[in-house]
C-alpha cells in the first residue's frame, strides 16, 4: 500500500516545485533601471552610478578621440569621467588620476559603475556595466563599445563615492605648484589659455581643459622664446610668459613722441587715451579707450572737426585739441 501511494503525491507535488524554482531564478533578478540589470553576485550600485552606466551605454558607437570628453567622441577617461560629472559625482580626469586618487574595490566585489583599470603602469579605464561587460573607449580604429572585461590585463578596479582622498587631495596641490600637461582641467588651465591666446593673436578656447589644441600652442610659445619643447606648462615656461605678456603691456602703454604735437593714426600711450576720453565726453560717443589711434577715433576725430568748423583731416592737433579744451571747460 505504501508502495503503491507514495508515487500519487510525487506526481501531484512535482508541477508545484517546478513553480517554486521557477518564481525564485526570477527573485534573483534585480532591476534597478531602464537598461540595468544586477544580480546576486554584483550587488545593487548606487543611484550615481546607475546613472553613469546609464550614460556610458548611452555613448556606445560614437568615435574615440584623444583628450575627448564629448559630446561626440570620448578617450577613455573623458568617458569615465563624464558619465560621473553628469551623475554629479567628480571625479579626476585622466586614467592616471583617477587611478590614484579613488578607492579600491576587488574584483569579487565589482558592481555595476566601478571603474576597470588595465596595464601596467595604468594607461587605460572603462566603465564596469555588470555581467563581465565593460564599456570602453579604446582606440582610434574603433568606437566606444559594449565588450567583455580584459582580466588578462586588468590591474585594478576602483568605485567612485562623490568623496575625495587624501591620495587625490596631494595630488591636485601638487599640479597646482607644479606642471600643468595635457588632460588637466580647470582654472589654472583657463588662465593659461587666456595667456596664450594674448601672444601672437591665437584663438585658443579657454574652456580649462588642457586638450590636444593647448599642447600645440603651448609647444609654439615654447619654441618661439627658445624653452624645452615639450607642450607642458612647466615653471619655466609660465615665467617666461609672465615676463612677455609684462613686456607687451610696457610696450602697449609707452607714449610716443608726437610729431609736431599731433595726435595721429598709429599712435599709441597715456595721451591718445586722453584724447579718446575727451571725444566720449562730446555728444556721447563710444570709443574704445584702448590708447591706440585707430579708424574709430580718427573718425570720431573728423566728426568733432566738421561739428566745430575745424580742418577735416582725422588729426588731433593742437588747435583741435585747444577747441576740446575750450568746450570741455
Amino acid at each position: 500500500m505504501t508502495a503503491c501511494a507514495s508515487p500519487l503525491p510525487q506526481a501531484r507535488t512535482r508541477p508545484g516545485r517546478l513553480i517554486v524554482i521557477a518564481l525564485l531564478a526570477l527573485s534573483l533578478v534585480v532591476v534597478d533601471a531602464p537598461g540595468f540589470t544586477a544580480t546576486p553576485a554584483e550587488a545593487a550600485p548606487t543611484r550615481a552610478a546607475r546613472k553613469a552606466v546609464r550614460y556610458a551605454k548611452a555613448q556606445i558607437g560614437k568615435p574615440y578621440r584623444w583628450g575627448g570628453t564629448g559630446p561626440d567622441a570620448f578617450d577613455c577617461s573623458g568617458l569615465t569621467y563624464m558619465a560621473y560629472q553628469t551623475a554629479g559625482v567628480s571625479i579626476p580626469r585622466t586614467s592616471s588620476a583617477q587611478y590614484a586618487g579613488l578607492p579600491r574595490v576587488s574584483r569579487k566585489n565589482l558592481k555595476p559603475g566601478d571603474l576597470i583599470f588595465r596595464y601596467n603602469p595604468v594607461s587605460h579605464v572603462g566603465i564596469y556595466v555588470g555581467n563581465g561587460k565593460v564599456v570602453n573607449a579604446q582606440q582610434t580604429s574603433r568606437p566606444v563599445a559594449l565588450e567583455s572585461v580584459d582580466w588578462a590585463n586588468f590591474t585594478a578596479a576602483a568605485r567612485p563615492s562623490g568623496k575625495v582622498t587624501k591620495r587625490r587631495r596631494h595630488r591636485e596641490s601638487a599640479i597646482a605648484d607644479g606642471v600643468l600637461k595635457p588632460g588637466e582641467r580647470g582654472a589654472m588651465v583657463a588662465g593659461w589659455q587666456r595667456q596664450l591666446n594674448k601672444t601672437r593673436k591665437r584663438n585658443i578656447a579657454a574652456d580649462g581643459y588642457y586638450g590636444p589644441g593647448t599642447r600645440r600652442a603651448t609647444k609654439t610659445f615654447q619654441r618661439r622664446y627658445r624653452l624645452t619643447v615639450d607642450g607642458l606648462a612647466g615653471p619655466n615656461t609660465r615665467a617666461k610668459m609672465t615676463r612677455v605678456l609684462q613686456r607687451k603691456k610696457r610696450r602697449r602703454n609707452r607714449v610716443a613722441p608726437l610729431a609736431d604735437g599731433v595726435l595721429k593714426p598709429g599712435e599709441r600711450g597715456e595721451q591718445v587715451k586722453s584724447w579718446q576720453r575727451q571725444l566720449n565726453k562730446t555728444r556721447k560717443r563710444d570709443i574704445a579707450v584702448d590708447g591706440v589711434y585707430g579708424p574709430g577715433t580718427r573718425r570720431a576725430t573728423r566728426t568733432f572737426q566738421r561739428r566745430y568748423g575745424l580742418t577735416i583731416d582725422g588729426l588731433a592737433g593742437p588747435r583741435t585739441r585747444a577747441r576740446m579744451k575750450r568746450l570741455l571747460s
